[in-house]
């Protein structure tokens, strides 16, 4: 029997084993040859090795950018967190890959960020991290600390008493927590464990510290666009916030203009209330009543121009475009007149809007200075608006005869049949309007009255 190592730079891979039933086969020669044999044996078994290592870490830094690069692009953190898990548990070969996330002196694992070799269902978990103000466990000591812990063999390392606790299962020999950071705070962390002693090799817990920061920055900028979002969503028309967030250029000063509808709704009865009233109670009314007519708007696509005391204006076509905007701000005006006068059904005080609406040609776009601005439109059909607003009656609609034009050649087809989403309209007659020169023809849109059965015609 000869038997040889397989040895490449100081390292022993293998051996190598000739057997012969013949007694002495083996001379000086053989042995030489067997050498030769064994060395190139073993340089090529490192060097496909190395070519296997080399491949894998290929694999390991695309996977690194491709989910670095998703993670750009989603601003959804749940969305984020869920899509990373199987991807490192299938590109590094771990027992378990998940994401967890800090909140207060927890670590919850959502079923959605876990994948666990062999388990069947997956549950969400809580991990507690913090008790007494003390760090607990491997989970507790990276999330505090901000520190990345290794365990290489969770049986013989005597560091982690309670290590057992933070795992999946008795079968898992070795552990990595990396915390995921932004803005020296600690947002989660990447949670990995493999059945194997030493699971985790230096180049890999390099690897997923990248990864982890890259996940930190990616979810805390998730986190400030909902953030962002729900701030403007709470200040500025959702239509407005939506275009600002898409395209930050369109908060640039200026406008463009565009055919518009435009719809002007004041509080009748308010004023003389705020001598009866408590300031909290009169506030508690009037944001009760703007927020109906709020909701009338948006229910019709409308953009919320801005509240005047009392009062609100809104646009219909801008920033988005409706070639049904006259027909959506009439049907929206009936809805706020038809919500108000249900939310004060049982109020002592009776309060009802009136309103006005005008189509035609304004400047629709940022007005202000460059620390403060809103969007807005500005024209002559917007004064119209507002003077035809100024001439309803408490619980009238009047629109002009241009609006009316309008809603005539969009209004669905439904609309010709009585139901819900009719209306009946009346020509009021030609009006003169406060500071202009030529009357408006005016018409009103009754919210109240049982649908007609065919439209007026002009």
């Amino acid at each position: 029997m000869l038997v040889l190592p397989l040895v490449a730079n100081s390292e022993t891979l293998g051996c190598l084993v000739f057997a012969k039933a013949t007694e002495n086969y083996y001379d000086q020669d053989d042995m030489q040859l067997a050498y030769l044999l064994s060395t190139l044996l073993a340089t090529a078994m490192q060097n496909s090795k190395r070519f296997e290592a080399e491949t894998r870490r290929a694999q390991q830094l695309q996977m690194l950018s491709e989910i670095g690069q998703t993670a750009t692009s989603i601003l959804d953190p749940e969305a984020l967190i869920s899509s990373v898990p199987a991807l490192v548990r299938a590109c590094f070969d771990y027992d378990v890959a998940k994401i967890g996330m800090l909140s207060g002196d927890k670590v919850t694992y959502s079923s959605h960020a876990q994948a666990v070799s062999g388990l069947l269902q997956i549950v969400d978990t809580e991990l507690p991290v913090v008790v007494d103000g003390a760090a607990v466990g491997i989970v507790g000591l990276a999330t505090y600390k901000g520190e990345t812990v290794l365990v290489p063999d969770v049986f013989e390392d005597m560091r982690w008493a309670d290590v057992a606790g933070s795992l999946t299962g008795p079968h898992i020999r070795s552990a990595l927590i990396i915390p995921m950071s932004a803005r020296d705070k600690v947002l989660g962390v990447l949670h990995f464990e493999s059945a194997k002693v030493n699971g985790f090799d230096a180049s890999d817990v390099s690897i997923l510290q990248s990864l982890a920061n890259q996940l930190g920055v990616a979810l805390d900028n998730a986190r400030l666009y909902q953030q962002m979002n729900e701030l403007f969503h709470g200040y500025l028309a959702p239509q407005v916030a939506f275009t600002l967030l898409n395209d930050p250029s369109n908060a640039r000063l200026g406008g463009q203009r565009r055919e518009v509808t435009v719809l002007f709704a004041d509080l009748n009865g308010f004023t003389g209330l705020s001598e009866k009233l408590a300031p909290e109670a009169l506030l508690e009314l009037l944001n009760a009543c703007l927020s109906e007519a709020t909701e009338a708007v948006l229910e019709y696509g409308g953009t919320l121009d801005k509240y005047m005391g009392d009062a609100v204006m809104a646009l219909f076509n801008a920033p988005e475009t409706q070639p049904d905007h006259a027909w959506r701000a009439m049907r929206a005006a009936v809805s706020i007149q038809r919500r108000l006068q249900k939310l004060t059904a049982g109020w002592q005080h009776k309060l009802i809007f009136s309103v006005g609406i005008n189509s035609g040609e304004a400047v629709v776009g940022n007005i202000g200075s460059s620390s403060l601005r809103n969007f807005t439109a500005i024209g002559d059909t917007v004064n119209l608006a507002k003077r035809i607003q100024e001439a309803a009656a408490p619980g009238q609609v009047l629109v002009s005869q241009e609006t009316y034009a309008m809603a005539l050649r969009t209004a669905p087809d439904k609309a010709s049949v009585e139901g819900e989403d009719n209306v009946t309209i009346y020509r009021v007659g030609t009006e003169p309007i406060r500071g202009r020169t030529r009357p408006a023809v005016i018409y009103e849109v009754s919210p109240y009255t049982s649908p007609l059965a065919r439209r007026p015609t002009l």
